[in-house]
């Protein structure tokens, strides 16, 4: 979230309760639901000296902070059972928080010891985070995407330069991953790019870095919504590698991917709490980063063509349909890259 929708927040302070106030805390110590008249609310604690929300964001003293992971992580065994009855209410957006907040801090510590590394070539940029939010007359909502007909999930290969204009707290991040950047900025970049530049089921984005992926996206969509046009269908981009480079184009190499393999493998999470009706890869010859993120992964030509055309994906314990084929990037005629995606679409519709 940028700092600016921060400041247009109402703010709220934790306060202790005795124990019978207190409802329900997450797994590990990382969140509270605080029982209000109006319902549950949920507040993080991800970092000494910070704890942040959808509904709260304030500053906390290391003490407390000390004091309510220790108190929090010795509930009994009963207690946590209850986070299961609650987790299925969470909002995406705050699912998508809990699972990267599960592997940030060990995530941080591996980018930021490459970024530090004066024999690293290549520095890492900032992890490939997605947001559900967007903003609508001062609030957060996700309707554009929880009550939309058709949820589309399309990957690329991976995002470099991924970087935004300011931390939640005002901390200016730099072109290679800064651990002082917080989690919640680093959504909010997707967040802000969303807003910006995706409209109406496509991207009006035109620049460089990005403008030969939303090319393609923007045609498949386009095919999609004319062969459903009863149909309200939501697109969220994703890429298959969360970590790119801080500068220039291409695999991130072995050192930033090996980082990512040991401590930030939450690709599969990600489809599991979106639970798109439609999974596409626009990854062309990364079929093995596929199967990184699940072992096993299968891949069938569609009548027609070749498995390196176009394949349909069989992903382990995702009963979804899921499709690959080439980048945009790559070097196909127009014609023959249109051909590809109605074939794609004409095997999901039929």
């Amino acid at each position: 979230m940028s700092r600016t929708k921060q400041l247009e927040r109402l703010m709220g302070c934790i306060i202790y309760v005795p124990i019978k106030s207190w409802r329900l805390c997450h797994a590990d110590g990382c969140a509270i639901y605080l029982h209000q008249r109006v319902g549950f609310q949920r507040c993080s604690f991800r970092q000494s000296g910070q704890s942040e929300s959808l509904s709260i964001v304030e500053r906390v003293t290391d003490k407390l902070y000390a004091f309510l992971y220790v108190y929090f992580s010795s509930l009994s065994p009963a207690c946590r059972e209850l986070t299961g009855t609650f987790d299925d209410c969470m909002k995406l957006n705050e699912q998508l928080e809990t699972l990267y907040a599960s592997r940030w801090k060990e995530t941080c510590s591996a980018l930021q010891g490459i970024a530090d590394n004066g024999q690293a070539v290549v520095k890492p940029a900032y992890p490939f985070l997605l947001s559900t939010v967007r903003w609508e007359n001062g609030m957060a909502n996700e309707n554009w995407y929880t009550e939309a007909d058709m949820k589309v999930l399309v990957f690329g290969k991976e995002t470099n330069t991924w970087v935004g204009d300011a931390d939640d707290f005002g901390v200016p991040p730099s072109p290679v991953f800064s651990s002082k950047v917080s989690l919640g900025a680093v959504m909010g970049i997707y967040e802000n790019f969303y807003a910006t530049y995706y409209h109406h089921g496509g991207f009006s984005y035109n620049g460089t870095r990005y403008g030969t992926f939303h090319y393609g996206f923007n045609q498949f969509a386009s095919l999609l919504n004319a062969r459903c046009p009863d149909k309200k269908i939501a697109y969220l981009w994703n890429n298959i590698v969360k970590v790119g480079k801080a500068d220039g184009s291409g695999f991130c190499g072995t050192e930033i991917y090996e980082a990512q393999k040991r401590c930030f493998m939450v690709v599969g999470g990600e489809v599991e709490i979106l639970k798109p009706d439609l999974i596409l890869f626009l990854t062309g010859d990364y079929d093995n980063r596929i199967i990184d993120c699940w072992n096993g992964a299968q891949f069938e030509a569609l009548p027609s063509f070749t498995v390196n055309d176009v394949a349909q994906v069989k992903l382990p314990g995702i009963s979804v349909p899921a499709y690959r084929t080439q980048h945009p990037s790559a070097r196909v005629l127009k014609e023959e890259r249109d051909k590809r995606l109605e074939a794609i679409i004409n095997d999901f519709c039929k």
